[in-house]
Order: C-alpha cells, then structure tokens, then sequence
C-alpha cells in the first residue's frame, strides 16, 4: 500500500463532500416556500463573531488575562 501524505487530510474530506453536495442536489426537492434573508441579523452576527473571535485569538498578544 502506497504511503500517502498530509495533503489527502484535505483530499479525503472534498471528496466526501462532493459527494454529499450532489446527493443534495439530487435527492432534495426545491421548496415551494421562498424566504427572505435577514440582512440586520447578518451583519449584526458577524460583526459579533468577529469580535468575539478577534478577542480570542489576540487577547493574550494585548495582555489579556488568559483563564
């Protein structure tokens, strides 16, 4: 058996996805029951993942007690 390297970590899973993508595609129907999307919600949850993300990750770096 070929060994294989750590670029099929990346490989494996967009090829299952693929899959689940077309099975999507082709086995859901499309819903009569159009909506509309929320633009103040969005932008209002992605203003507060950024920050809460932006604090995670650079918290430490400003001095930030870290628990």
């Amino acid at each position: 058996m070929a060994k294989l390297d750590w670029h099929w970590l990346f490989w494996f899973p967009l090829m299952a996805i693929a899959l689940a993508a077309a099975g999507v595609v082709s086995g859901i129907p499309e819903s009569p029951v159009r909506g509309r999307i929320d633009v103040p919600g969005t932008l209002l949850l992605s203003a507060g993942l950024v920050c809460l993300l932006l604090a995670l990750s650079k918290g430490g770096g400003w001095g930030w007690p870290v628990a």
